[in-house]
């Protein structure tokens, strides 16, 4: 017999590599799946005009106004009007005066119109250049 020892068997175990794909694969299908319903339920919630609202897009130029300096930027109480009230989930930005911004003016407008949609519960805008 010999030293009295237990001999352990070697387990073969599959590589981490496959492990970490199937945490991720399960994780990815457990977000689909909650995601699923989440919208699911989004939509059983939205009334018909809620419904073509989302899908209306509007140029920005409907929502923009001059500042003080002469500089066009969003309006909030257009933005409230037309996101938020309306519920427009769709703005394409090709403004009729050919405004260009900064990346910081640029974030800042986006802003503005997503604060309204959320202050009126609607989806996030769909914001297209």
């Amino acid at each position: 017999m010999g030293s009295g020892r237990c001999k352990l068997q070697k387990m073969a175990l599959p590589p981490l590599n496959n492990l970490l794909l199937i945490l991720c694969l399960v994780l990815v299908i457990y977000r689909e799946v909650s995601a699923s319903r989440s919208i699911d339920e989004r939509m059983n919630d939205m009334s018909l005009q809620d419904k073509i609202g989302q899908m209306t897009q509007c140029d920005i130029s409907l929502l923009l106004e001059s500042d003080s300096n002469g500089m066009k930027k969003v309006s909030q109480k257009k933005a409230d009007r037309y996101v938020g009230q309306l519920g427009v989930g769709s703005v394409f930005n090709a403004p009729l005066g050919g405004v260009v911004w900064t990346a910081a003016e640029f974030r800042q407008n986006i802003y503005t119109i997503q604060e309204s949609a959320k202050k009126y519960n609607r989806p996030p805008v769909i914001f297209g250049l």
